[in-house]
């Protein structure tokens, strides 16, 4: 946000230590009796919301977190404290409509367009280290993807597919 002329900010609405979720086990290869810490943060932009937070962390791995100045830059406390350096992460986009409580801390109207990334980052090890969920208001939002090219004739081992469609769901 500072690059592009932004005064950022964040606000931490809650954090706690919890049992993962059947979701958040699946993405960060956890057990079902294994905790994550939690912490939901709100970012603004020259004081206005424009994302809600919802990330993940195995407990394990990252304790004392919550006992961390979480207003800032988390990657930079679990680099700087813990030693990880992300190497990638894996995310997808959805467009999703705003509930009550999400607008409300939005400052948007119910209902209205939001883009969900989901997202799992891993260190340099390739091990699962953050798995979130962040709602980024579609009005103050624009997503910049860049694909490498290569032509056709030349296969690009790993490319990713840049857009996936799922079964539309019954009305």
């Amino acid at each position: 946000l500072a690059s592009q002329g932004y005064v950022a900010g964040t606000r931490v609405l809650s954090t706690k230590i919890t049992l993962a979720d059947q979701a958040t086990q699946s993405a960060l290869h956890l057990g079902a009796n294994d905790y994550v810490v939690e912490i939901h943060r709100i970012r603004l932009a020259d004081g206005s919301p424009i994302s809600l937070e919802h990330a993940q962390f195995p407990a394990d791995a990252f304790p004392g977190l919550l006992e961390q100045q979480l207003g800032g830059s988390i990657y930079a406390i679990l680099e700087s404290r813990y030693g990880l350096v992300t190497a990638r992460a894996d995310e997808r986009i959805e467009a999703v409509n705003a509930t009550d409580d999400e607008a409300k801390l939005l400052g948007v109207k119910p209902k209205s367009a939001l883009l969900l990334i989901t997202r799992v980052t891993y260190d340099q090890q390739g091990t699962p280290c953050e798995f979130s969920r962040d709602l980024f208001r579609a009005d103050r939002t624009r997503i910049v993807v860049r694909t490498e090219g290569g032509g056709a004739s030349r296969a690009v081992p790993g490319r990713a597919r840049v857009v996936e469609l799922h079964a539309q769901e019954a009305v």
